[in-house]
């Protein structure tokens, strides 16, 4: 049974006073479809961390696993924003990867919209590791900030981490916050957030991003010797938005993807296409 009004904002989860184990927070749920592997308390000497073993995850393709906080109330608010550490691995030479996505639902989990996705190899927070990957401290993590601000007027807001994993190695999250600020780490901007995978390509490359206006966006493919390949113009939407680029057409090397929204300074990344 999901609340008819949830806890009242600011939130915060460390996760510090969790039994370790196969537990998460008592007023936490998760989902695990295949009951085969789950979100559990990882102790590290001094810290704690929710965790999702990838590395365990045998014959994994895009496997989900559920990980929902308690039922929050944002109302009151004019503002209000989500900020978590996170850390993962890759395996060496892999050809798959695991990603981390975080949706929202305004009507007890009926339906949700996704916030914020990373996956590839742009959700390594360290170099690739040979065995299971444990982090040596706070300087393996990263930190993910998302504004919440259209969520203001909701009593009833459900948050999840999905993991979806392609038998990777180990996602960890720690220091989740709920605030009722837009939080430093969040841009004004029309872009909050943009990611292409897998990376390297090879036909299609999928680019998620995160946008606060509805518009357009420009891509632009760009070689080694600064000529254009390919561009392209995507209609957007205010939120999360997911788009495939055909890049089949491209020969093998490395490229710059220019991506502009015409309201926030245009953003490159580089990818590498194999054949």
């Amino acid at each position: 049974t999901i609340a008819s009004s949830g806890i009242a904002s600011p939130f915060t989860e460390d996760f510090e006073n969790v039994t370790p184990g196969l537990l998460i927070p008592a007023n936490w749920s998760s989902f695990d479809p295949d009951a085969f592997d789950e979100w559990f308390i990882f102790s590290m000497q001094t810290n704690k961390a929710v965790a999702l073993n990838n590395w365990g995850y045998t014959g994994a393709q895009n496997a989900k696993d559920e990980l929902i906080l308690p039922t929050l109330n944002f109302t009151g608010n004019s503002q209000a924003s989500l900020s978590f550490d996170y850390a993962h691995a890759s395996r060496p030479n892999a050809v798959k990867f695991d990603s981390l996505e975080v949706q929202v639902s305004t009507d007890c989990g009926s339906t949700f919209t996704t916030v914020w996705t990373l996956g590839g190899t742009a959700l390594n927070t360290v170099p690739d590791q040979a065995s299971i990957f444990i982090p040596a401290g706070p300087q393996d993590y990263q930190n993910a900030q998302i504004n919440l601000a259209s969520y203001t007027q909701f009593s009833n807001v459900l948050i999840k981490f999905i993991n979806w994993s392609n038998e990777g190695n180990s996602t960890l999250i720690d220091n989740i916050n709920i605030s009722n600020t837009q939080g430093t780490g969040i841009e004004s901007n029309g872009a909050l957030s943009f990611n292409l995978f897998p990376n390297p390509a090879s036909d299609l490359l999928q680019m998620d991003c995160y946008l606060q206006k509805a518009g357009s966006i420009k891509i632009k493919i760009v070689n080694m010797l600064g000529e254009i390949i390919k561009e392209s113009n995507y209609t957007s939407t205010n939120g999360f938005n997911r788009n495939s680029i055909d890049v089949s057409d491209c020969a093998p090397g490395m490229y710059n993807i220019w991506i502009n929204t015409g309201e926030a300074k245009p953003v490159c990344k580089k990818i590498s296409i194999l054949k």
